[in-house]
């Protein structure tokens, strides 16, 4: 199975050439005599150039939240095996596979192929952005779990406190109980449900980051306390006190980096700002402007396309994460209507 690279170039996709792969497999098939050696000059000048770019202009490492964003143009459901011609992988952070390749024309081939060749007919979408969700103030959740079916029972009890985290944190917890309230061999059950909670996302359905759980208080019972009862508490306690405590939906923001003749600048600053962009600043190099600003990534799919058309194809951009941001309140309504839709389905 194919695997993406952890490290992507970002600021050097724009210029690869429109070679497919598929092609010049092929013809490097049928060449014969100088054919073959021009192709083989030709791609170790192609090589050479990327390797050039690369350590001039640097590369973008991005986090696994915007997994090969920026040469991932499309998205579909599709065995990575099967996709001959294309790279694809599982993205256990989006939970989906990825099809990415050097641009729309690339991917459409690869699709074509798979339902000519392997009869393999995909749906495709646009990609899923890495929303997280945080909250925003203190609050106490309790949760009590019991059951009693006739023989021994279940019963676990925990009481916590959560409360915002410092910024890049994820998730912290916190033992505070005192007297034996609750066993020792308990409290890590407890931890593994509230880990779990936040990973499956209780606001929104997105993963919880910064937030800091203490456990205070709670209660056991000598014969029907378990650890699968104390966890199945830890989660409930925890998504009780999560609505309380001011949720809020984060979005990843990006770096844009927009290189373009000067004639085109207001038109490029203007796209920027209506796609929720905050203009950074503004540079001259060398006989084009360059435009640096921060982006919210859902608003960046389809940039490459617009900013060809706008810009007459002489226009180049880059990006990479800068952080997360807390989205619009009207645009955080849609996405927590959407998961409860998707819940109730």
């Amino acid at each position: 199975m194919s695997t993406a690279p952890p490290v992507q170039t970002l600021r050097s996709a724009w210029w690869v050439p429109r070679i497919e792969r598929a092609t010049l497999k092929g013809l490097m098939k049928r060449a014969n005599g100088p054919g073959l050696y021009f192709l083989a000059v030709w791609g170790l000048l192609l090589a050479a150039a990327g390797l050039w770019i690369h350590l001039a202009r640097g590369s973008a490492w991005l986090v696994p939240a915007v997994i090969s964003y920026g040469v991932v143009l499309g998205f579909a459901y599709a065995p990575s095996h099967e996709c001959a011609h294309g790279t694809a992988f599982r993205s256990r952070w989006l939970n989906e596979t990825v099809l990415w390749g050097l641009g729309d024309l690339h991917l459409r081939s690869v699709l074509e192929r798979m339902a000519s060749q392997f009869k393999l007919e995909v749906t495709t979408r646009p990609p899923r952005i890495p929303y997280r969700e945080t909250i925003r103030k203190r609050a106490n959740g309790e949760g009590r779990f019991v059951r009693q079916s006739g023989g021994k029972g279940q019963y676990g009890h925990a009481v916590i406190v959560a409360e915002p985290g410092e910024k890049g944190t994820g998730y912290v917890f916190v033992d505070k109980i005192v007297g034996g309230s609750v066993p020792r061999e308990f409290i890590k059950p407890i931890n593994e449900g509230i880990r779990e909670a936040l990973q499956t996302g209780i606001y929104a359905g997105f993963p919880g980051v910064d937030v800091t759980v203490t456990l205070v208080d709670g209660s056991y019972h000598d014969v029907d306390s378990s650890e699968m009862a104390f966890k199945i508490a830890g989660s409930m306690a925890l998504k009780d006190a999560f609505p309380k405590a001011d949720p809020c939906v984060l979005e990843p923001v990006m770096n844009v980096e927009v290189t373009m003749p000067e004639q085109f600048m207001g038109d490029v600053i203007g796209d920027l700002n209506s796609r929720r962009g905050q203009v950074l600043g503004m540079e001259n190099r060398g006989t084009t402007q360059v435009v640096k600003a921060n982006v919210p990534l859902a608003a960046m799919f389809g940039y490459a396309t617009d900013l060809r058309s706008m810009t007459q194809g002489r226009a180049a951009f880059s990006m990479e994460l800068s952080h997360y941001a807390e989205v619009p309140s009207h645009i955080a309504q849609e996405l927590v209507a959407k998961s409860k839709t998707a819940a109730q389905a």
